[in-house]
């Protein structure tokens, strides 16, 4: 394969279902090899044209580079593409191009590919792949209300387009939403299960002491009398963070800790920051030229950062899909990852909350079990486990039986 890559059971069962035209749905994890899944069937026949709908412009531009390496002729389509190539819609729909990336909000516009689609000579030559499908559920409804209406190309193609949900996090409730979202029949598709059990990755959560400063938060990624020869030599980290604000006071904090000549290993990536910007940071990341990445959700999705052996999540997140995610983003290269949450105090802070009952059967002050802050509750019970954490993933995510961790 021009790929250099051999192709195995999970890729080819995902690659045949849309080569003849069903539905199918995958989950596996973070660095299993979905990118090559979805185009496979473009070397069988160079006619067909996969559409793959990606949540941020920075994947998109990622994996069409990737496509391209391996033969195929594969565009991004978004505000940066269509100003460089005006004709690049006229051009998708004769054909030159074989994959196409794009955004939910570009798939749907009137002045994108929605036009195009609605011609029968492009419509019956489709296949659709959802990259990241769990945004469909976690964005669908507010955020990014796009995602959750992506089924609407159903109601203007002319005939069934079929439809590939790929993802490394969705749990039973979820899976349900997504499918039903793009209107794929529950007894109409194939089902890929892989689970997103990784052995390279080690788990760990640590709760911050109370009184402790940023700066001793995260004084254990530097070293005393930090070098360029035993300040991560070789290999980096990546320090998520929940906001920009959040992130520039991390930044400050660990260069405080470096001499002046390391103070450009450190960096901070977020949504604000220019087009330019935002290459280069990730230029010199790829080539090692970082050696601390401190990023929101803006970096890293569905990218292959290589020689990452410690994700850091500082400050709990939203929910532990959103953790399982942003730490699948290390060990791609297959070597031992350390992947640690650290959480406030007041995510485990046990408070007693007093109620006044009401009525013979809830006499006097009844008192119920809070905590000081507020935290999804699936996340908290991953925190606080003493069970090994591979199996509260295994159990919340629906993960296949698999061997041990390393």
């Amino acid at each position: 394969m021009r790929t250099g890559m051999n192709a195995f059971d999970g890729q080819v069962t995902f690659a045949e279902a849309l080569y003849n035209g069903r539905d199918v749905v995958l989950l596996a994890g973070t660095g299993w090899g979905k990118t090559l899944a979805f185009v496979m069937a473009c070397f069988l026949n160079p006619d067909i044209v996969i559409i793959i709908v990606s949540p941020l412009n920075a994947l998109e531009e990622d994996q069409a580079r990737r496509f391209r390496r391996w033969g195929l002729t594969a565009t991004a389509v978004n505000a940066n593409t269509l100003m460089k190539r005006p004709k690049l819609i006229q051009e998708i729909e004769a054909g030159k191009w074989q994959i196409v990336i794009t955004s939910p909000e570009n798939l749907l516009s009137p002045q994108h590919l929605k036009p195009a689609l609605t011609k029968i000579g492009f419509a019956m030559k489709v296949k659709i792949v959802i990259d990241e499908a769990h945004c469909i559920a976690l964005w669908g409804n507010d955020f990014r209300p796009a995602w959750g209406r992506i089924g609407e190309v159903h109601g203007y193609v002319s005939h069934r387009v079929p439809i590939g949900l790929a993802s490394a996090t969705a749990p039973r409730p979820m899976l349900t939403t997504m499918k039903r979202s793009v209107n794929i029949a529950e007894d109409k598709h194939v089902y890929i299960n892989l689970g997103n059990f990784r052995p390279n990755l080690y788990w760990k959560a640590k709760v911050m002491e109370e009184r402790q400063s940023l700066s001793e938060r995260v004084d254990f990624l530097v070293p005393e009398n930090p070098t360029p020869a035993n300040f991560l030599p070789n290999e980096c980290a990546l320090v998520y963070v929940n906001s920009r604000r959040t992130g520039c006071e991390v930044l400050d904090a660990i260069r405080a800790k470096l001499p002046p000549e390391l103070h450009h290993t450190v960096e901070v990536y977020h949504a604000l920051r220019g087009p330019v910007s935002k290459a280069w940071i990730l230029e010199r990341f790829f080539k090692n030229g970082i050696r601390i990445l401190i990023c929101t959700e803006a970096a890293g999705m569905g990218c292959d950062f290589p020689n990452v052996h410690l994700v850091v999540q500082y400050m709990a997140t939203d929910s532990l899909i959103s953790w399982v995610q942003r730490a699948g983003r290390g060990g791609r290269d297959g070597k031992p990852c350390t992947c640690i949450l650290l959480v406030e105090p007041g995510v485990v802070k046990e408070k007693l909350s007093a109620t006044v009952g009401n009525g013979d059967d809830e006499p006097g002050i009844n008192e119920e079990l809070e905590y000081s802050k507020k935290c999804d509750e699936t996340l908290r019970q991953y925190i606080l486990t003493d069970n090994c954490r591979w199996q509260f993933i295994d159990t919340y995510f629906g993960n296949p039986p698999h061997g041990r961790a390393f």
